[in-house]
């Protein structure tokens, strides 16, 4: 009976979870009401991580990295927050924001202003 009742847990959550709507992406107009939630931040580190293994595979290739961070430079989950953060920022104040901008691109836009290639 307790294997029944495991296996029958399993599938209920299985089709709890495929029966869930994905989201591709977050956005901006989301950012407020997620930027103090754990497993956003970890979301967010989680696209950072994903454009820095990006960036080692275009240097590897010899191709144009997306930023330039220095070698020497370890990006941690508090600055990947504060890099999307000024990003964002710097839209309101120049009256670009807009409600539907993925974060995941305003990252990658804010990596590029804070790591510039020369």
């Amino acid at each position: 009976m307790n294997v029944l009742v495991r296996r029958l847990s399993i599938v209920v959550a299985c089709c709890v979870v495929c029966a869930l709507p994905s989201r591709a992406e977050l956005r901006l107009r989301q950012y407020k009401e997620l930027v103090n939630e754990p497993e956003f931040q970890t979301y967010i580190y989680g696209v950072g991580m994903g454009l820095s293994w990006a960036n080692a595979d275009l240097r590897d290739k010899k191709q144009q990295p997306l930023y330039c961070a220095p070698a020497t430079t370890r990006v941690t989950r508090e600055r990947y927050l504060k890099i999307l953060a000024g990003q964002i920022e710097r839209d309101e104040k120049a009256g670009i924001a807009d409600p539907e901008a993925p974060l995941e691109a305003l990252l990658l836009f804010g990596l590029e202003e804070e790591f510039p290639c020369k």
